[in-house]
């Protein structure tokens, strides 16, 4: 209902993350309680402000308090707002507070992304057994604009990469869950690569994005972080408590496996030296008048470089 009320009035959001996997894509069977919203055109310092209002509004037209609100800053990038609501559960739970936790950012802008209609659980269900309730409770679902998943996928790929450097892998190895589902739903081609460096090109201008930044080697960090296992406890003291499924961490992180060794996250400077060091050897071998044996033979290693890399040299517009 938070969202239904919010996209009515700032149709330029764009809800991302693991909730959108679960109430848009449905491919995931993971409880998630944040709501990650960005948008999809560059926004302005008034804007920001707008969206903060719109937020504060809908809490108070829903009820709901936002207990941190002092601590949000409509000038920041990111903010995170705690919404409390009263949980009809007794007592406290350490894995589900009652509490909306939404976050907004606007250090990129979100692309691709498409129009899916947004669900809950209990509209689902009422849908079949009381569907006279729907329109009465308002949990009819509705359009939004939500990421793509070949989007969602590298952008958790690069986050469980920043979270190892920056040392917070706690509360963080669901993403390895979400990139298990992801993977098979992706294809894996030149097209998802030249996405991913585009998003790596996005990233590596926050401080809070490292592994975006252009000496990572992200397919060897993702090899570290596997050996290390440095995200196994969380994930089985956490993630797969929240989980609908039997999905094991040893299941899960083989996701990560197929991706360090599948290139489409090596980094794009190395295959631009490697081509124009070919490029060199072309022009050399033309000023030295090489035969033209040879200079097929270069020609054709050329290729072969561009071909594995999945892009063109130089790169397109």
């Amino acid at each position: 209902m938070f969202l239904k009320t919010l996209s009515k009035s700032l149709p330029f959001l764009v809800f991302k993350g693991g909730t959108s996997l679960s109430k848009c894509h449905q491919i995931i069977k993971r409880f998630s309680e944040d709501i990650d919203l960005t948008v999809d055109l560059s926004i302005s310092q008034g804007r920001k402000k707008t969206i903060k209002e719109a937020i504060v509004k809908a809490a108070n037209t829903l009820g709901m308090q936002i207990v941190n609100l002092e601590e949000t800053k409509s000038r920041r990038d990111y903010n995170r707002y705690i919404i409390a609501y009263d949980s009809v559960l007794p007592g406290s739970n350490l894995i589900v507070q009652p509490a909306v936790l939404l976050e907004t950012s606007y250090t990129t802008v979100s692309f691709p992304v498409v129009s899916l209609a947004v669900n809950n659980y209990i509209g689902t269900m009422l849908q079949t057994e009381a569907p006279e309730f729907l329109k009465r409770y308002g949990l009819e679902s509705f359009e939004m604009k939500v990421q793509g998943l070949d989007r969602t996928l590298a952008d958790k790929t690069f986050a469980i990469c920043d979270y190892y450097l920056q040392g917070k892998t706690k509360n963080h190895s669901r993403h390895i869950y979400d990139i298990y589902k992801l993977l098979p739903l992706v294809p894996q081609d030149q097209k998802y690569r030249r996405l991913v460096q585009e998003v790596r090109q996005v990233r590596n201008k926050s401080s809070v994005c490292p592994s975006a930044q252009g000496e990572i080697d992200i397919p060897k960090l993702i090899k570290k972080i596997i050996k290390e296992e440095a995200y196994r406890a969380d994930y089985q003291n956490v993630t797969e408590r929240l989980l609908g499924e039997p999905i094991s961490y040893e299941t899960a992180i083989q996701a990560l496996e197929i991706i360090s060794e599948n290139q489409t996250f090596e980094t794009e400077t190395v295959v631009i030296q490697a081509v124009k060091a070919l490029d060199e050897l072309q022009e050399n071998a033309a000023g030295n008048g090489t035969s033209e044996m040879s200079l097929g033979e270069i020609n054709a290693e050329i290729a072969a470089v561009r071909s594995a890399a999945g892009q063109n040299y130089p790169p397109g517009p």
